[in-house]
């Protein structure tokens, strides 16, 4: 077992996030498609005692009770709609002012020092989580969440600023440093970790492995069994940032619930 000291996220870093998430009490969160925003979920619960009330996939947005939409907090999920709170990873060309993601102060000017990690293991650093009594195991997964790993490889420097002083987990900077890419993508296809959460006649369903990472991480990690009422639908659609499609947006900007850069000059976004 590795023996960690208990750290917490770099206070300067936590100082850019609005205080929304220092107390999560009586808040319902919306469950997006991966092990990602599941397994956040789950921490969350844990915490706060807040339960999956929402489901969204990019392509459509449900409610346990679709009369009820306040109070919500989105987890693993970059909207850029007004008055959205919700925890993020990724670089969002439109900006949220509520989020909590190591990328909210990231461009398309300085796109390549981004944060090319986990929603989770931002959380775990956020909420000064210890992770002094995790297996070797149990960490090698927490950075194959979202193929986290995948930035050691190309850039050690910037993996190590985020992991060791921002995040201030240094034992993911040890771990990744032991083993090859392949060795996490075994980790990734032993748990099906890269698989889709699908809503489906109103039920969630997964190819997850959730029992095998329940039975590695001593918990009950399960979908929510209620049953979503879609209330939104979206299209989902990637375009380049030509100077006309930005001229394009820019008009559509209402319109646009959730975004992400995959690439520098390369947006996803979906839209009413």
């Amino acid at each position: 077992m590795l023996v960690l000291q208990r750290w917490q996220m770099q206070k300067e870093f936590k100082n850019k996030f609005n205080k929304w998430y220092e107390d999560l009490r009586d808040k319902k969160l919306i469950l997006t498609n991966d092990i990602d925003s599941l397994a956040s979920c789950y921490v969350l619960n844990r915490l706060f005692g807040c339960k999956v009330r929402g489901f969204y996939d990019f392509k459509q947005l449900g409610y346990t009770n679709s009369f009820d939409r306040k109070g919500f907090i989105g987890v693993d999920m970059d909207a850029v709609v007004k008055n959205a709170t919700v925890f993020g990873n990724h670089v969002t060309y439109f900006k949220n002012p509520d989020v909590v993601s190591l990328n909210k102060d990231i461009t398309r000017a300085n796109y390549t020092n981004k944060f090319a990690g986990s929603t989770l293991i931002t959380i775990l650093s956020l909420y000064n989580i210890d992770l002094s009594s995790f297996t070797e195991e149990q960490l090698e997964v927490l950075i194959s969440v979202d193929v986290a790993f995948k930035q050691y490889y190309f850039n050690k420097d910037l993996f190590k600023y985020y992991y060791n002083d921002i995040l201030q987990y240094p034992i993911f900077t040890k771990i990744v440093g032991k083993h090859n890419k392949q060795y996490f993508y075994n980790i990734i296809r032993k748990y099906n970790l890269h698989k889709d959460i699908n809503l489906k006649n109103g039920f969630l369903h997964t190819e997850i492995d959730l029992q095998g990472l329940s039975f590695l991480f001593d918990i009950d990690l399960t979908l929510p069994k209620d049953k979503f009422e879609v209330t939104h639908r979206f299209f989902d659609e990637g375009i380049n940032l030509s100077p006309g499609n930005i001229k394009i947006l820019e008009k559509e900007r209402n319109r646009i619930f959730s975004s992400a850069l995959i690439y520098k000059n390369t947006l996803k976004y979906s839209a009413l």
